[in-house]
């Protein structure tokens, strides 16, 4: 399944966005092996938020798991640097 954000969130996903995201994405996780995330529109995205969807579902699922499971697609260089930084942000505090 293919879950777009701009179409549902439009450009920007914000910070009060990143908990239906998040939820989302966990609920997909306990009935489909995949779940892709396409950012096609997604212009910006906040550390925090990125921290909040991607941080806690590397630790969740494990960095294996998370690459076989959780597929990012269509994401900027930028939007790709700030999901790479949360995660790793996330990693060194918990």
């Amino acid at each position: 399944m293919s879950y777009n954000l701009h179409k549902i969130y439009g450009p920007i996903i914000s910070d009060d966005e990143s908990n239906k995201i998040f939820s989302f994405i966990e609920l997909e996780l306990e009935s489909k092996k995949v779940v892709e995330i396409n950012f096609e529109g997604v212009v910006a995205m906040s550390t925090k938020s990125a921290k909040r969807i991607f941080g806690t579902l590397y630790s969740k699922l494990n960095p294996e798991k998370f690459y076989e499971r959780i597929h990012i697609t269509n994401a900027s260089k930028t939007l790709q640097e700030i999901i790479y930084d949360a995660i790793t942000n996330y990693i060194d505090n918990n």
